[in-house]
């Protein structure tokens, strides 16, 4: 994941585009009642009893690219004043519709 003059640009190398529209946003918290809540293009969800291998709180963001059509997940994990932030290319297994339009 890159920044660019305030755009996010694309995390395939060879495409390098700034016109990545989010599709997906998911936050777990692992927690004793492992809850979550996900937006996507359908609506927003929430969900109880899931489980994460991970402590603390986690954020999830899927984008899509509007050049290449790659998914680009990033995601944010939160622990004990630590931050740390990952970017992937996704398989194809997140829509590429908008999660709010006009």
């Amino acid at each position: 994941m890159e920044i660019k003059d305030e755009h996010l640009i694309c995390s395939n190398p060879e495409c390098d585009s700034e016109f990545m529209h989010p599709v997906y946003v998911q936050v777990k918290h692992a927690g004793k009642k492992g809850q979550s809540v996900s937006v996507d293009s359908g609506g927003v969800w929430m969900h109880q009893g899931i489980s994460m291998k991970d402590r603390g709180t986690k954020i999830n963001m899927v984008f899509w690219c509007e050049w290449c059509h790659e998914h680009t997940e990033v995601e944010f994990l939160f622990h004990k004043g630590s931050t740390l932030v990952m970017d992937r290319i996704t398989p194809d297994t997140y829509s590429s519709d908008t999660v709010w339009r006009d």
